[in-house]
């Protein structure tokens, strides 16, 4: 507190973390505000960036889009990654400005130039639907990797599904299965589901009910309707498994509960 009193940037900043989190102190918002103040109006850029946050995600009376725009800029100025791709989002979301494609893309694109990772992505879905820059899935495919290699579950599923459909590039199952399972793996259920039907009918991968029945589950354990309705045929039929029409109205009603017609349907008919 002394340090921060007697004009010291970083204490001041690291003070208005305190009051932001509650660390040590109780939290307080306007107290933390405060301090990111002071820090930011002598050019910190993490005191810039924290408090472009608190205006922009504040749900209180501190909430400002204009003066989150101020200070989301001023950090990005300075080449802050995080504070570019946020502006991005604000001119891309219309967030206290008038929606901008072009500043929303030219923001992206020095976020995802430095490598961020959500930036690469959003400009990815850009290029990809030709919104506010000439599609070009090439393009779009550069940056959704470059997002994916980081882990951006979105990104590994979006190049999936382009090697799926074959758009802008040559349909590449094998590619596709591979990229399903990375996003799968963080349980992502789309992908989880897709990456069943693979394994279900022989696309990409070699057939392997097993495999099938392990991602559907994990998909349908997330309640994703169309993979309780597969695991019901699965077991209705015995394609790969004993034949258990038990475990098929499970599925069946599960996926009926949850919206799917075709579930209740299958339900009703092992019901008679």
């Amino acid at each position: 507190m002394e340090l921060a009193e007697q004009g010291n940037v970083e204490a001041q900043f690291n003070l208005g973390c305190m009051y932001d989190k509650g660390q040590g102190v109780s939290q307080d918002y306007a107290e933390s505000m405060k301090w990111y103040q002071k820090a930011a109006s002598r050019g910190h850029i993490g005191a810039q960036f924290n408090l472009a946050l608190l205006y922009e995600e504040s749900n209180s009376v501190f909430k400002d889009y204009v003066k989150a725009i101020k200070w989301f800029e001023s950090a990005a100025n300075q080449g802050y990654a995080n504070a570019q791709y946020n502006l991005g989002v604000m001119y891309m979301d219309g967030e206290g400005v008038s929606p901008n494609y072009k500043k929303a893309i030219q923001w992206y694109t020095k976020a995802a130039d430095q490598g961020q990772s959500s930036a690469q992505y959003n400009l990815a879905i850009l290029y990809n639907n030709g919104r506010g820059v000439p599609q070009d899935y090439l393009k779009a495919i550069d940056l959704y990797q470059k997002s994916a290699k980081q882990g951006n579950v979105g990104a590994q599923r979006n190049i999936a599904n382009i090697y799926n459909d074959g758009k802008g590039v040559p349909k590449n199952l094998k590619k596709a299965a591979e990229w399903f399972e990375k996003a799968a793996i963080q349980g992502d259920t789309i992908s989880q589901y897709n990456l069943g039907t693979m394994y279900a009918f022989n696309r990409g991968v070699p057939q392997d009910y097993v495999k099938a029945v392990e991602w559907f589950e994990k998909a349908a354990n997330q309640n994703y309707a169309d993979a309780q309705y597969n695991l019901g045929i699965i077991y209705k039929d015995g394609l790969g498994f004993d034949q258990d029409h038990t475990i098929a109205k499970k599925w069946f009603k599960l996926a009926c509960d949850n919206g799917d017609t075709k579930g209740c349907d299958q339900y009703i008919t092992l019901s008679q």
